[in-house]
């Protein structure tokens, strides 16, 4: 893949300010939760996301989500904590040197990686956002997911760029 990234087309150069990007990026974050769902037997009274590493995309996140529910859970974001359980990893550029690591810790548990670089894809990653020109665009790694006890719509697929 070297420095393509894996990309069928070159993504073009970030064209969105650092606010648009979050906001978008979270409405994805809120929509895959359409798509992919969780063992019954992991149910719980809340759908936790953690974030790992410091980005804007918490705050945006958290706006995205507010009142909303999955599943009749309540959707709570938060800064990872290893002690916490979790339904979804966000995966910040800042946070994205920690995914090994996070990924042992959380081995055994149900849990959606989300990442915002394509390359952790290669380790683990199920799904990477990326930007392309002014649209927020993502890929999926269906290897990865289908190792999960995650069910996932047909059409979610369909949707990805990969």
């Amino acid at each position: 893949k070297g420095l393509d990234r894996g990309f069928k087309v070159k993504p073009r150069r970030n064209l969105l300010s650092g606010k648009e990007e979050y906001d978008k990026k979270a409405i994805f974050i809120y929509n895959f939760l359409s798509y992919i769902f969780w063992p019954v037997e992991d149910k719980s009274e809340t759908f936790a996301i953690g974030i790992v590493g410091d980005s804007p995309i918490k705050q945006a996140l958290v706006a995205q989500v507010y009142g909303k529910t999955v599943n009749k859970q309540s959707i709570t974001v938060e800064t990872f904590n290893p002690g916490n359980t979790y339904k979804m990893l966000f995966f910040t550029e800042a946070g994205q040197a920690q995914f090994n690591k996070i990924k042992k810790v959380v081995a055994g548990k149900t849990v959606l990686f989300v990442t915002e670089n394509t390359l952790l894809e290669n380790i683990g990653s199920h799904i990477s956002l990326y930007v392309d020109g002014t649209k927020i665009r993502f890929t999926a790694n269906k290897p990865a997911i289908e190792k999960t006890k995650l069910k996932v719509s047909n059409s979610f697929y369909g949707l990805s760029d990969k």
